[in-house]
């Protein structure tokens, strides 16, 4: 569902779905993120970003709990569209 949720969001803007990959990333690599930071990301479709991105956060720490070596945030990682 949230790889579907991203896709569609990247159909519907490539612009800001490259600004939401780019928080993603920052997610991925253990950085916070203010509220202002995606403040300006808005998309019709699909789960809100706030949602979307403490989501995102979660699924993160469940795989470094489950797999300890980053492969598990890395395989989550790998299934997140890319931005063109």
């Amino acid at each position: 569902m949230i790889f579907q949720d991203l896709i569609q969001k990247k159909a519907e803007s490539g612009k800001a779905y490259a600004d939401l990959f780019r928080l993603i990333e920052r997610i991925y690599n253990c950085e916070d993120i203010s509220p202002e930071a995606y403040a300006h990301l808005t998309f019709a479709s699909g789960l809100p970003v706030d949602m979307l991105l403490h989501v995102i956060k979660w699924f993160f720490i469940e795989q470094d709990v489950t797999y300890w070596n980053y492969s598990g945030r890395g395989m989550f990682m790998s299934g997140v569209p890319r931005p063109e």
